[in-house]
């Protein structure tokens, strides 16, 4: 370790799922959050201090979680938070501590959250769900669209922006379904796609859920005539729901594991040096952890300070830094960086556009 970290350290608190319909991303995000640690410990820590995590198991009730955080926040146990986890455990989070310590939620949300001491660096569904449907609608037969997602305020928002967004571009809904978060059999809802005949179908089901949709989705053959278009598939999923099942499969985030851009290609070697070739896969949720950490780290650097006034007045004024996502940019509190848009191919995805911000 560097001589110039203190012996003091500030302690993380880190939010990430391990079990449930997301808890599949919970071993890789526990993963790029230690990378992070090490890395900012091997320099100078934050603000010179040694970077210390403590990991909070978000995969629990909401009110729960708050309750946990806001105890460790109230007794000064941990100085921040990092959370990658659901958007209705980030609300009550965010009530629950009402801007005591600085919050980074990273994963992409349904947008409008401007709560003091919150710092969101996932991408909303205006920065990459509706340029996505977008480039579908020129690009791919898409007049009619099914929408399937689970009940959830993520999904739910999404889907009523997306709705109105296809309206505009003279596209029919035929179908808008939300069902439950721990939903296993999909009949009832294949029936309605078999009978509805869509030309595209937009899946916002939750991690295990999705999963579970498409293996079943494509046992039934829909697959060969009809689009998909996940929001939030990334590399463990795909593997799970299998290369058989996976044609005419499409997805857009700003990181997948196998884009040929240098800062990828850096941070994927960096990440299988640290932990070797059977760690849990890289995904866009957890390099999301290491990203917030890091944004942590270089916003308490620049205020020199990481109490939450201090960081509210640095974050005014736009805050560029590195990821693994390339460049990217800090403004009034939310993040704006490129998307990708893949299509599944070889247990794999291949790039199809990039959309610049």
């Amino acid at each position: 370790m560097n001589e110039k970290v203190s012996d003091q350290t500030v302690k993380i608190g880190v939010l990430l799922p391990f079990s449930g319909p997301i808890g599949l991303w919970g071993n890789s995000c526990e993963a790029c959050s230690i990378l992070a640690a090490a890395e900012l410990n091997s320099y100078r820590g934050i603000l010179d201090y040694k970077v210390e995590l403590e990991f909070i198991d978000a995969s629990v009730a909401p009110s729960a979680v708050a309750k946990e955080v806001s105890a460790k926040v109230h007794s000064g146990e941990i100085s921040a938070l990092v959370g990658t986890h659901t958007s209705d455990i980030r609300k009550e989070v965010a009530h629950a501590i009402r801007g005591r310590v600085p919050y980074i939620y990273t994963p992409m949300y349904e947008g409008g959250d401007q709560c003091t001491g919150m710092f969101l660096t996932g991408l909303t569904t205006e920065q990459s769900v509706l340029p996505t449907l977008e480039w579908l609608c020129i690009n791919v037969k898409s007049q009619r669209w099914f929408f399937v997602g689970s009940d959830y305020v993520w999904p739910a928002k999404t889907h009523s922006s997306a709705i109105d967004f296809l309206h505009s571009r003279h596209r029919q809904v035929v179908a808008n379904e939300l069902l439950p978060l721990h939903c296993k059999d999909f009949s009832s809802t294949l029936d309605r796609i078999e009978q509805e005949k869509p030309d595209v179908v937009f899946i916002n089901l939750l991690g295990e859920g999705s999963i579970d949709f498409n293996r079943q989705f494509a046992q039934r053959g829909l697959d060969t005539q009809i689009i998909r278009y996940c929001s939030a598939i990334e590399e463990n999923m795909l593997y799970a729901i299998g290369n058989e099942n996976s044609r005419n499969l499409f997805s857009s985030m700003g990181y997948f594991e196998g884009l040929d851009t240098n800062e990828a290609k850096s941070f994927n070697k960096l990440y299988y040096n640290n932990f070797g070739e059977l760690a849990p896969g890289l995904n866009q949720i957890s390099v999301s952890s290491y990203e917030g950490i890091m944004l942590l780290a270089d916003l308490a650097e620049r205020s020199q300070s990481l109490l939450t006034n201090d960081i509210e007045k640095t974050s005014m004024s736009a805050v560029n830094f590195h990821s693994p996502r390339g460049e990217i940019t800090l403004l009034n509190k939310n993040v704006q960086a490129d998307v990708f848009i893949v299509q599944a191919k070889d247990n794999g995805f291949v790039p199809l556009h990039r959309v610049g911000y």
